[in-house]
């Protein structure tokens, strides 16, 4: 067990004790608002994406903190190899950075704006069931919830595990007990653009 299955597990007990707290009711709007961010964020991350990488202020900008950033990750091996750093932003490790980021961006957006909304319509219609009934739901919607975070997590993660296997971060996700069962490599491959620049 690694540092990403401890990950694992604190998000997913996290989620069960919060569905147990907040109930059925309250879950299912949450998750439902989850489910819709998540599609609307891979719907329109692109859009993010493209703008700024057509716009040669903002990739430059971009270009140019991906260079600090792993000048500072990497100072030995870049003053051993001065190509190693051109190398690797050749290769669209910016590409898949201005990507993962903009993802992120829509989906916090999509979610910050679906959760308003959602509570408006949770105090608006709010169902009378059996307490018992509402905690038990609430707990499942958590552990899906949870669940539904965790892929997610590898999505973002595994190009970065591709781009540096021996980093800390690849070392996790290939070396995670718990990881293998959240959906496979090549399936979350698939769906990601940049596929060709691995």
């Amino acid at each position: 067990m690694n540092w990403l299955d401890m990950v694992i597990i604190i998000i997913l007990l996290y989620n069960i004790v919060r569905g147990l707290r907040e109930g059925f009711i309250f879950s299912v709007f949450n998750i439902i608002g989850f489910i819709i961010s998540i599609y609307i964020a891979s719907k329109y991350y692109l859009s993010i994406y493209y703008f700024i990488t057509d716009s040669p202020v903002l990739n430059g900008l971009f270009v140019s903190i991906t260079e600090i950033i792993l000048s500072a990750i990497f100072p030995s091996r870049s003053e051993i190899t001065p190509n190693f750093i051109p190398g690797i932003i050749r290769d669209g490790i910016v590409d898949i950075i201005v990507m993962l980021l903009s993802a992120i961006f829509v989906f916090l957006l999509v979610n910050a704006v679906v959760k308003i909304l959602l509570s408006l319509l949770h105090s608006i219609f709010k169902v009378p069931v059996l307490s018992g009934l509402d905690k038990i739901g609430g707990v499942i919607f958590g552990l899906i919830k949870g669940f539904l975070i965790i892929y997610f997590l590898k999505v973002i993660i595994t190009p970065i595990a591709l781009f540096f296997p021996e980093s800390f971060i690849g070392k996790g996700l290939y070396d995670s007990l718990f990881l293998v069962y959240f959906g496979d490599l090549d399936l979350i491959l698939d769906f990601l653009p940049i596929k060709s620049h691995i």
